[in-house]
């Protein structure tokens, strides 16, 4: 027997990044590892752990980056990373003119969750979808039996996603970044590492230094495929933050997400991260960050690393 599904969620960025790539002409390598775990507003937990890696040049204010995460999901078979992201890209990495932050590409990042359906095994088409799983029938203390999903552990590599950015403005301590993104559906389907079908993204990203302070603020819209059995709406993004430049090397910042809901009457993606960046050499850079969930689109909780190296 399938799991049903009765709702999908789109969740945006686990964090926001400021603004989108570091501007210095070169490549820079990333590898990073992070983890999430969250019910979605159902029963059953659901963990992601993910190891994101980068590539990334920059010429001029034209930059190009390319990625892809290893994943390791464990749950129902009802959450789904889409791997788009959402403001700073995707991807553990480093940007920005203040240092940036760690942006998880597990996490939140572009999730959508299949809650079950109770209508007693009536077929449906998403019924052979990218939430589709086994179920498993559990007796309740009273007698009676309820139909609930067996958990499922899969891993494997997530979507390859790339992006364009082009450096607008930077001039007086401030930073206009404009990207476009493509998640291409890379991934495997049937096991539920990502959603079968390539999405699309347009975003924004600015940034104000003032003295050792920053604020910056986003806003950006994809274009989502639909997976097998189930219709999305496409959805509206964006995020608002600050920070401070502890230290020449050190930055830290804290990020306000939100973003529409993929479904009709679904709940809008809302949370809340901290990050810190901090350069090793003048080439290394290591970031991490923490995330809450605030509404039953993202998870309970989230942490990320990551690792750049720029030539």
């Amino acid at each position: 027997m399938k799991v049903l599904i009765s709702r999908v969620l789109i969740v945006s960025a686990a964090g926001f990044v400021v603004p989108a790539w570091c501007h210095a002409d070169g490549f820079s390598f990333g590898i990073g590892s992070d983890y999430s775990s969250g019910k979605y507003g159902g029963v059953d937990r659901t963990t992601i752990t993910s190891v994101p890696i980068h590539a990334k040049y920059t010429s001029g204010p034209v930059t190009f980056k390319v990625s892809v995460p290893w994943l390791h999901i464990s749950g129902a078979g009802a959450v789904v990373p889409s791997g788009l992201g959402g403001i700073g890209g995707s991807g553990s990495d480093s940007s920005g003119s203040s240092g940036g932050s760690a942006n998880s590409s597990g996490g939140s990042i572009g999730v959508f969750g299949c809650a079950a359906d109770n209508r007693g095994g009536a077929s449906k088409p998403e019924d052979d979808g990218p939430c589709a799983g086994t179920t498993t029938t559990v007796v309740t203390a009273g007698g009676g039996t309820v139909v609930v999903p067996a958990r499922r552990t899969e891993e494997g590599f997530g979507d390859i996603v790339a992006a364009l950015t082009y450096n607008a403005i930077n001039s007086n301590g401030l930073l206009l970044d404009v990207t476009g993104k493509v998640k291409f559906a890379t991934a495997s389907e049937s096991r539920g590492l990502g959603s079968g079908k390539n999405d699309y993204a347009l975003q924004f990203e600015a940034e104000k230094s003032i003295g050792k302070f920053y604020i910056n603020a986003g806003l950006g819209y994809k274009w989502l495929g639909d997976p097998t059995g189930i219709s999305l709406r496409n959805v509206w993004y964006g995020a608002l933050g600050g920070g401070y430049k502890v230290t020449p090397e050190t930055t830290i910042g804290v990020s306000y997400d939100h973003a529409s809901s993929a479904r009709n009457n679904g709940p809008s993606v809302q949370e809340v991260s901290t990050y810190v960046s901090h350069r090793i050499t003048k080439a290394v850079r290591l970031n991490g960050s923490v995330f809450k969930g605030l509404s039953n689109a993202v998870p309970n909780w989230g942490a990320g690393v990551g690792l750049s190296y720029a030539f």
